[in-house]
């Protein structure tokens, strides 16, 4: 993603009609703290200081999930940088270098009592852009997040079920798990029973819409109680249910299968 002055007027629209902003977003233009930075995978916050004039900019970058900081996320950031330098550049050519010019360009939302703002995608990240009104043009926040967090955060999938099924680790049984209950209890098969039981699991969650990551903090929630970190859905891949980081209390799911 490059953009110069000169092929600028023709190619923004484009770029920032490409992501369009729904309503389950609108929190996202704004600063998340505690656990809240963990479930939606907020890698941190760039607040962008004006020159006068608009004629260059200066960073200042606030970590939230340090961890999540990659080469990968530093070279998208640097492309939305990039975007950013060439639009305010472009705005300023134009005499258009204010809030209320900001706010009527295609594809930028209202955003109520925080001021206008659109969101950029550069897959595996998104960044929602806030800009805020002031005297001299406005102040931009750009919040960064990982959408391999985010994602299930905004479908509801961090968030435990209220029962699952899954494989019991030491003996392979089928069991059932519901919320808040310690233990589980054994069960038996809708599906053929001369299925994999991993597979057999994988299709009755599938009808619950519960993830591998659920499943996984459910069995840890059954195992060591509901208030443990190895509880919480969004500290497990949703596709495998292997766990993110090291955590002290820990049932893994059967690896059979797994797909990793």
């Amino acid at each position: 993603m490059s953009y110069g002055i000169t092929n600028w007027n023709e190619d923004y629209k484009t770029v920032i009609h490409c992501s369009s902003i729904k309503t389950n977003e609108l929190h996202l233009f704004g600063g998340l703290e505690g656990e809240a930075e963990d479930r939606h995978g907020l890698v941190g916050c760039i607040q962008v200081i004006l020159q006068p004039k608009g004629n260059d900019l200066s960073t200042t970058w606030y970590n939230a999930k340090t961890s999540l900081k990659t080469k990968h996320f530093n070279t998208a950031r640097n492309e939305i940088m990039d975007f950013l330098r060439c639009w305010i550049q472009y705005l300023t050519a134009m005499g258009q270098w204010d809030y209320t010019s900001i706010s009527n360009h295609p594809g930028v939302h209202i955003l109520e009592g925080k001021g206008a703002g659109f969101k950029m995608v550069i897959a595996p990240y998104r960044f929602y852009i806030l800009c805020t009104p002031e005297t001299q043009g406005c102040d931009i926040y750009v919040f960064a997040y990982d959408d391999n967090y985010l994602w299930y955060e905004l479908a509801g999938q961090h968030e435990l079920p209220s029962m699952c099924f899954s494989v019991e680790p030491w003996t392979g049984a089928l069991i059932r798990i519901t919320k808040g209950n310690k233990g589980y209890i054994p069960c038996k098969a809708t599906a053929n029973l001369q299925m994999d039981k991993r597979k057999i699991v994988d299709i009755e969650n599938a009808k619950l819409h519960v993830t591998r990551a659920q499943e996984a903090a459910m069995l840890n929630g059954a195992r060591f109680g509901w208030g443990v970190e190895s509880t919480k859905p969004w500290n497990f891949i949703p596709i495998s249910g292997a766990p993110r980081r090291s955590l002290a209390q820990l049932v893994l799911l059967s690896t059979a299968d797994r797909p990793f």
